[in-house]
């Protein structure tokens, strides 16, 4: 009897902790929308079995802005753009790769690095 009765409490504090969950989902939900981004990147995804460098990265710049950085392997060049909190894209630039090998992008306090 004692088993049955722990049982039932613990399926009451899992659908209670599942229904917090979903109002909590909904209460951070936006309804904003995205600006769509025409890159080259679609059907990137690698599922292979060896490692290789993530090829799009976003950093939260501290300032009420957010960094955008990839890629492009078919131009040997990164884009860079510069979002606000709504993700309204405020500027974008070009940067052309200086080396024929992309490694990553790293991030160490104001300065960024590309490595190759």
């Amino acid at each position: 009897m004692k088993k049955r009765k722990k049982r039932i409490i613990a399926f009451v504090l899992v659908l209670i902790v599942a229904a917090m969950n979903i109002f909590t989902i909904q209460l951070y939900a936006k309804s904003n929308v995205c600006v769509t981004y025409n890159g080259d990147n679609i059907e990137h995804q690698n599922y292979a079995i060896y490692a290789s460098p993530i090829q799009s990265f976003l950093h939260n710049c501290g300032d009420g802005t957010l960094m955008r950085v990839q890629y492009l392997s078919g131009k040997s060049q990164f884009v860079v753009e510069y979002y606000d909190m709504e993700y309204n894209l405020l500027s974008s630039q070009m940067i052309s790769m200086k080396l024929n090998l992309f490694g990553g992008f790293y991030v160490l306090g104001d300065f960024y690095y590309i490595l190759s």
